[in-house]
């Protein structure tokens, strides 16, 4: 065979292959970001992939089209994909925050056991007495954008928000950079907590 020859039945073998659509491109780039998220090793905080999993929020909506029509087949035959794989990338995307909650679930769960011992030691240089329980664990390993902490008087919220400055400081890398008049400021409910905060934080 010659050489023309051997470079016109390439042609003809690229030719043939399937064109991926824009759309069928932004669906495996949708899967590559989940997977992504879903495999990490850390707690993923909704500002980790709201805007991202969101930049993709009219793409179900064009395959949902597709399938409604009885196309969706075909389409996926035409483009080297399986309607199979399109639905489950389509499901992940629906119970995509279920999902994250889930992981996140099992990361404080190991969490819990695995930082045990800094846990119970993290306040001990201001006060050898504090011993935090599980609700104060699994706040201080909570690693959303928001957290909020409700609970009675005397149940431990400043001593929580303290060990938790101090988990981000120590563990999370988070630059912490504490005015002494202004400590405990921003999470102290009255005097006395405003005191008890400035102590364990210094």
């Amino acid at each position: 065979m010659g050489l023309f020859q051997k470079l016109f039945k390439n042609k003809q073998q690229v030719a043939k292959r399937p064109a991926i659509s824009s759309e069928l491109n932004r669906l495996h780039k949708l899967d590559t970001h989940m997977t992504a998220l879903l495999t990490g090793d850390h707690y993923v905080a909704r500002s980790e992939y709201q805007d991202v999993i969101g930049s993709y929020h009219d793409l179900p909506d064009w395959f949902r089209v597709l399938k409604d029509s009885g196309t969706l087949g075909v389409f996926c035959d035409e483009h080297g994909t399986t309607s199979e794989e399109v639905n489950e990338i389509l499901s992940r995307y629906d119970s995509f925050p279920a999902l994250i909650e889930s992981q996140n679930e099992q990361f404080v769960k190991a969490a819990m056991i695995s930082e045990k011992e800094y846990l119970d030691e993290i306040l001990k240089e201001s006060d050898s007495d504090i011993v935090l329980d599980d609700d104060q664990r699994r706040v201080v390993l909570t690693d959303e954008d928001y957290c909020l902490v409700v609970a009675g008087a005397g149940a431990g919220k400043t001593t929580t928000v303290a060990a938790k400055v101090k988990y981000l400081v120590d563990r999370q890398g988070v630059d912490c950079i504490l005015r002494r008049p202004a400590v405990g400021d921003a999470f102290a409910s009255g005097r006395p907590a405003l005191l008890n905060g400035r102590q364990h934080l210094q």
